[in-house]
Parts: structure tokens; C-alpha cells; sequence
């Protein structure tokens, strides 16, 4: 079990306030004690070289980068068992993929039959030139993909006993949006949502393949075609299960800079490929604390 940094700065704290000085006097000199800064938790899952999920994962099955410089630590790995499911679910119903929706709407409903548990927690939105209730209609040839995006996303909550997951049914194309796709990335990197996508190229569907790719890699999240409901519903099974037992590598926070950080994971045999978010956002206020003790 891990003591917060927090507490032993307080348990320093009360030491030194305590201690006698020469002559048996209180010592009431200034005593600065710097705190280690917060620890990043950054989810990932890990596959080998025929796509297959791995078991176990330590720390010497990788080297963790930061900033493109190895960190100067050890990292922690933790591996999640049957965690609760906190997920979010956005289907595009703009014209161009109306005809998709059935699919979408339909294994939607299986996942609620099949893998969804007491404990897990799953809203579900709509989306065309706007963000709305689900099972509303609307009828545009305009979409505004990623100001959907910068709107839904801030609304996902934050829950202990779960990821921040968004899963997105779409073709990835945008044609009215104020803001670019870069905003909605930073700001899922900045709240830790990891984005899923899935589409289809039945019903003649043409899908932007570099925008669901980048939206989804950069924030730790896949990205699959379907052909119908049963490659649909097995993508939503493999996103479940990525969920419910992946992994997180655990460090210490940069002591000196704030503002968002890249970071990578690199197999050290080559023969492992993780998914994780590529960067994680640090308020600068929590590079480093000073406690001071003394009156």
C-alpha cells in the first residue's frame, strides 16, 4: 500500500517541529521540506505480435519515455481485475450515416444484455450538427464531429471505481465545426478520456480513416471497422475487456514542469505493442510542493 507523498511530508512536519534544539530548547529555525510531485497513473493495454492480449506485463517488458528521455524512476504496473465499466457512447446520425444506425443502435442493446454489470455505469448521446438526447432524429447533411466532442466530453464524470471511456460510432468526417480535431484530442488527453472508435464501409459509408486513427491512438483508445452487428458487437466485447482488465504504469510526476507531457511506451524486445494516451496534462502547481515548518 502506498503512503501519499502528502502524508509523510506531514509526518516530516511534525518531527521536526517537535525536535529539541541545543540545551533542550525547541528548535524554531525555518526547516523547507520539498514533497515529491503527484503520481500519473496512465492506463494502457498490451498486445503481441499476432494481435493476441498479454497476461502479464511488468516493467522490464518496456521503457517509458517522457518527453522523448527515458524517466528516471522505476515504474509501478498494475493490472485491473473485472473493474467496473464507466463508459459514454456517441452515435453519429447525420446523413451520411444514417443508414449505419440501425447496426449501431442494435448492438447497443446486446452489450447491455451481454456484458454490461450491475456496477457499471454507460450514457449514451446522439450526434449530427449537435449533441442530444439519445434517440432523438435529426436530419442534416452537416456535422460538426468535433464540437460535439469538445461539448460531451467535459460532461463524462469522473469515477473511482472506473476509466473515462467515450465510445464513438462514426465515420469521422466533419464538415461545420468551429473547432479542429487537435482541440478535441488535447482536451480527452487533458480530462484522461480514452476515445474508441468504430465504423463501417457497408452502405457505401467512406470514413476518414486518419482522423478516427489519430483521435484515437493519441488518447489510448482503438479503432475498428465492421462490416455488420457481429464484427460490431465484437469490437464492443474486446473494448469491455480492455476495460475491464487492462493495465496501468504508475510515476512520479515532473518536479519541475507543468503544462502537457508526452510520453511513449517502447517494447524492449520488440515483440509487444501497447496502446496508451500519448501525453498527460500536469497543473503546474503540482510539480512541486514546499511545506514550511517553524515559527
Amino acid at each position: 500500500m502506498r503512503v501519499p507523498a502528502i502524508a509523510l511530508a506531514l509526518l516530516s512536519f511534525v518531527t521536526a517541529t517537535s525536535a529539541a534544539g541545543p540545551g533542550g530548547n525547541p528548535d524554531t529555525s525555518i526547516t523547507t521540506y520539498r514533497i515529491e510531485a503527484a503520481e500519473v497513473h496512465v492506463a494502457f493495454s498490451a498486445y503481441d505480435s499476432k494481435k493476441r492480449p498479454v497476461a502479464e506485463v511488468s516493467a522490464a517488458d518496456f521503457q517509458l519515455l517522457r518527453d522523448g528521455r527515458p524517466i528516471d524512476q522505476v515504474p509501478e504496473v498494475e493490472r485491473r481485475h473485472e473493474s467496473p465499466i464507466a463508459a459514454t457512447v456517441m452515435t453519429d446520425v447525420s446523413e451520411s450515416m444514417v443508414k449505419a444506425g440501425p447496426m449501431a443502435r442494435e448492438s447497443w442493446k446486446w452489450m447491455e444484455a451481454n456484458l454490461l454489470r450491475e456496477q457499471d455505469h454507460v450514457k449514451y448521446f446522439e450526434f449530427g450538427t449537435e449533441l442530444i438526447a439519445n434517440q432523438a432524429r435529426q436530419k442534416s447533411n452537416l456535422t460538426s464531429f468535433y464540437d460535439c466532442l469538445v461539448d460531451l466530453i467535459p460532461r463524462i464524470e469522473d469515477r473511482q471505481d472506473g476509466r473515462k471511456v467515450l465510445i464513438l460510432f462514426t465515420d469521422g468526417r466533419d464538415t461545420y465545426s468551429l473547432h479542429s480535431l487537435q482541440d478535441a484530442t488535447n482536451l480527452a488527453l487533458r480530462r484522461d478520456v480514452a476515445v474508441y472508435a468504430i465504423t463501417t464501409w457497408k452502405y457505401k459509408i467512406n470514413y476518414d480513416e486518419d482522423v478516427l486513427d489519430q483521435l484515437t491512438r493519441s488518447t489510448g483508445g482503438r479503432f475498428f471497422v465492421v462490416k455488420d452487428r457481429k464484427e460490431m458487437s465484437a469490437a464492443l466485447n474486446q473494448i469491455v475487456e480492455e476495460q475491464r482488465n487492462g493495465y496501468e504504469v504508475i510515476f512520479r510526476a515532473d518536479k519541475i514542469r507543468g503544462g502537457m507531457h508526452r510520453i511513449t511506451m517502447e517494447s524492449t524486445d520488440g515483440h509487444l505493442r501497447f496502446y496508451h494516451r500519448t501525453a498527460y496534462y500536469q497543473d503546474a502547481r503540482a510539480a512541486e510542493a514546499v511545506l514550511v515548518a517553524g515559527r
